[in-house]
């Protein structure tokens, strides 16, 4: 073997060398790089974990504020509606009444001044 095919196989040898270093470090490089998708899978496991009971929370939440809507606040609208009407009842009597009593009010006026004509007339004191 030449001096120039010596100087080619050793350059060879130390490429092969720096390619088997470079193998282990990719090797390596490549175990960190599954070992932190696993962790990350675990991580976003525990994260949709915490959110599906987040979400189940909510809308447990949720139906109970509804619920009561439904059985509570609902009940005293209609309690506050019925206490309206009532009231808007009692008013159209009372204005009824008002009247009533104002046209009686002036009829006895009018009787009265009737009256005082007649003893004005019949002279009488």
């Amino acid at each position: 073997m030449t001096q120039v095919e010596k100087l080619i196989l050793e350059k060879l040898d130390g490429i092969n060398d720096r390619l088997d270093r470079l193998e282990v470090r990719m090797d390596k490089l490549e175990a960190r790089m599954d070992n932190l998708e696993i962790q990350l899978n675990e991580r976003m496991d525990k994260l949709e974990a915490r959110m599906d009971k987040v979400d189940t929370q909510l809308n447990e939440k949720i139906t109970k504020l509804h619920v009561l809507v439904e059985s509570d606040i609902s009940k005293k609208i209609d309690v506050i509606g019925e206490g309206h009407d009532f009231l808007d009842r009692k008013l159209d009597q009372a204005l009824m009444l008002a009247g009533r009593w104002e046209k009686t009010t002036l009829e006895q006026i009018n009787l009265k001044m009737a009256v005082d004509r007649m003893r004005d007339n019949l002279n009488i004191a």
